[in-house]
């Protein structure tokens, strides 16, 4: 079984290693394109300088200040990138130790939080314990016991009543001259007949018994609607049973000062919430600066954009082939140099290609999984899973299912939804953050069962001290009757 905290702790050691394999894949590219950069200077340098050789055998001088202005711009659009590219790398640095200070302010919060949990529970439970003993407690618990039984016991009855109603009509309504004579309302108040009808009647009611038929049959249908009638007044009187009984343990409750601990714990989660904030906040500017990191490494920034459009509008379009023709028509060697050398810069241009582009891949395949697994802890940490009573169960290791999402072998949802449906907390929560989620605000749950009843698996209410608080009819009860 693993504690929420073992989980988080795990959790924290492959991100973090995460980053530093991010870390050391940027310092990488930001060399080798630093290489292909100087190496383009050198290129645009060769250029230059053929384009000078060639602009004075053409006698166009005009290129060559184009070029030199050009150079200029390249070379201060450098020296702009490196700047900001330290800055960044500064600002990285910086955000990885406001993540820690931020990191250990939200464990203290989540301390606090656990800790005020532990003392709204144990006054709880205190003043549930000392409550079931009082009186004025024992006979509501008892009130709305004696009324659920009585529901119960008139819901059975009525189940009765209404199937041998069922099966007792049909002799009755089989019989024509009975079925007659009672829709004739024979032998009621409001029989109305003439004289020869009434005693045609008659004879039938003799032929076939009626009088003793019709009474028997009146109150066959008669003791069904009124069993009906008596538990739904049962019914109508246990909501008032119960909102007394929840009335008397708010009491004991607010005597107690539980509202003090209720309110100590809800400040509590508020600051944990606001931690909590400031944490992701921090992590996700983190994140930013990450994505600029890769964008100045796979040399997408702006500095970079501006000098690659700078260099390849200035640069030269013939290639290596055409610019070796070119010079051996010439009379003077010093162009063939130039070639040669412009040949050796685009030759380190290449020589690295194959290794940037896999490690731009490696790059952005990096900070998309680094995104979902800083995801996936901060829903771990906002649903309070690293809390003291987390666990996780089913031989799920979370460590593994992280180290799955950052090789690319499940997606995000699909990675949360491994975490969240093995997990579960040994001390139950509502959904105010507190104990319970009982619909009569209750004792009930932890505190479920009812007083003298003997049934400590009531819903009726009553103090318990073995599960969560609250239940579905509100009360005090205890695992053990009484």
């Amino acid at each position: 079984m693993t504690t929420g905290t073992q989980a988080l702790q795990d959790m924290d050691t492959r991100i973090n290693a995460q980053r530093s394999e991010a870390d050391r894949i940027a310092r990488r590219l930001d060399a080798l394109v630093s290489i292909q950069q100087n190496a383009r200077s050198e290129e645009h340098a060769s250029t230059e300088r053929l384009a000078r050789l060639r602009l004075d055998l053409l006698q166009q001088g005009e290129a060559g200040d184009k070029l030199d202005l050009a150079d200029q711009r390249v070379l201060a659009l450098v020296a702009k990138r490196h700047d900001a590219f330290m800055a960044l790398d500064q600002r990285i640095a910086s955000s990885g130790i406001r993540q820690n200070e931020l990191a250990q302010v939200r464990l203290d919060c989540v301390k606090h939080r656990d800790e005020a949990l532990a003392e709204e529970r144990t006054l709880f439970v205190r003043t549930a314990e000392t409550s079931r003993l009082d009186p004025v407690w024992i006979a509501a618990s008892e009130r709305v016991s004696a009324l659920e039984q009585q529901i119960t016991a008139a819901e059975t009855k009525c189940q009765t009543a209404e199937g041998d109603r069922e099966q007792k009509r049909q002799p009755y309504e089989a019989d024509r001259l009975f079925v007659y004579l009672w829709q004739r309302r024979y032998g009621f108040p409001e029989y109305d007949a003439m004289p020869l009808i009434r005693t045609m009647d008659g004879w039938v009611a003799r032929l076939c018994r009626y009088d003793g038929a019709h009474r028997n049959y009146r109150m066959l249908l008669a003791l069904a609607v009124q069993l009906r009638a008596h538990a739904e007044n049962l019914k109508a009187k246990l909501p008032e049973a119960r909102a007394e009984l929840a009335r008397i343990e708010q009491e004991a409750l607010a005597r107690a000062g539980y509202g003090e601990l209720e309110a100590s714990r809800v400040k509590a989660e508020q600051a944990l919430a606001a931690a909590e904030q400031a944490l992701s906040l921090e992590e996700q500017g983190h994140q930013l600066n990450l994505q600029q990191r890769a964008a100045f490494a796979d040399g997408s920034d702006p500095f970079t954009v501006e000098a690659v459009q700078t260099l390849t509008t200035h640069m030269g379009r013939e290639d290596l082939q055409t610019l070796r023709d070119d010079a051996r028509s010439t009379s003077t060697p010093k162009d063939d140099a130039l070639v040669a050398g412009l040949a050796n810069a685009r030759a380190q241009i290449s020589q690295h290609d194959g290794e940037i582009a896999q490690l731009r891949t490696q790059q952005a395949t990096l900070v998309r999984q680094l995104g979902d697994a800083e995801e996936l802890r901060r829903r771990f940490r906002t649903h309070s899973y690293d809390s003291r009573d987390s666990e996780f169960g089913n031989g799920i290791v979370i460590g593994a299912v992280l180290g799955e999402l950052l090789r690319g072998g499940i997606m995000l949802n699909d990675a949360w939804n491994r975490v969240h449906t093995n997990h579960r907390f040994r001390l139950p929560r509502g959904q105010s953050g507190g104990y319970g989620g009982s619909d009569h605000g209750g004792f009930g749950g932890v505190f479920g069962g009812s007083s003298g009843s003997g049934n400590s698996d009531s819903d009726s209410g009553g103090f318990s001290t073995d599960s969560s608080i609250g239940g579905d009819s509100g009360g005090f009860s205890s695992d053990d009757s009484f």
